[in-house]
């Protein structure tokens, strides 16, 4: 991670790079780094690193700073390097992928072999003061609404109040088919977790022949001025168990599966010879 490190004999590769179970149990670790111009006009953004998927243990220099680490080969995850990074400049970023042969119980049950690599997309992020970290929505048939929470960061160290618009949109063709405001919506510092609701008119529901989808545009607004927005996409359907049957857009429905007992699986989760005749 040190700027003075000889890197004329490494290779030079593409990310996303999936690295192959051989390769990833060869090696224990992989090593990453790029130098990177940040626009002077971009100072006052917060600089956010957004990993896709990386893994198993991620270690993170900005400038030969240590930025942080993230433990898991899986999930998507963030990092803040704003204070490390140099507007105007060239900034060496220095990435560390440890592999989980490293940790005996970390292999994933999903995908059975080591990760050693940044296998998913990695952006650098360029967002306000104050922004929408990440939404989740839920369908809710009974209502015809979505239920939407958000999560909105303020790194503006005071109490905000701002204003939310919310259009919900025809993801095909972009025609607005429902709309919400909000207003004076308060803000403490840090990380907020709110949540609302938008009443649809008539939602058309996604099926297996007709997979229909909207985006939910989420805007934030200051004193009228646009601060922050966020378009997701997603479609109106509903799941759930009821005793022992599964339910699609309130049909019922029968799963089927396979248990993969082949695999070196762990003893607690290995399926017995009566589990694997059903």
């Amino acid at each position: 991670y040190k700027i003075s490190c000889n890197d004329k004999e490494w290779g030079e590769i593409d990310l996303p790079m999936y690295v192959s179970r051989g390769v990833a149990e060869k090696y224990r670790n992989a090593w990453y780094r790029n130098i990177v111009n940040v626009p002077e006009n971009l100072k006052g953004k917060r600089v956010i690193l957004r990993f896709e998927g990386a893994g198993y243990e991620t270690h993170v220099w900005v400038n030969e700073e240590y930025a942080g680490f993230h433990r898991g080969g899986l999930t998507v995850f963030e990092m803040e390097v704003s204070r490390y990074i140099k507007f105007g400049e060239g900034n060496l970023i220095t990435i560390k992928c440890i592999n989980d042969n490293v940790y005996p119980n970390a292999n994933s049950l999903v995908f059975m072999h080591p990760k050693l690599a940044i296998w998913a997309p990695l952006k650098l992020v360029f967002v306000p003061q104050i922004y929408i970290k990440r939404t989740l929505i839920s369908t809710n048939s009974k209502t015809s609404s979505i239920d939407v929470e958000y999560w909105i960061d303020n790194e503006t160290g005071i109490k905000k109040k701002i204003n939310i618009n919310s259009d919900i949109e025809s993801y095909k063709d972009k025609t607005i088919t429902d709309s919400a405001s909000f207003k004076n919506i308060a803000l403490d510092p840090g990380l907020n977790k709110l949540n609302y609701s938008i009443k649809m008119k008539k939602p058309i529901y996604w099926e297996l022949w007709e997979p229909y989808l909207y985006n939910l545009k989420i805007e934030l607004r200051e004193e009228n001025k646009g601060i922050d927005s966020l378009t997701e996409r997603f479609g109106y359907r509903t799941f759930e168990a009821k005793g022992k049957n599964f339910y699609f857009n309130g049909r019922r429905i029968k799963l089927y599966g396979q248990t993969s007992y082949w695999l070196p699986l762990p003893q607690e989760v290995k399926p017995d010879k009566e589990e694997r005749k059903r």
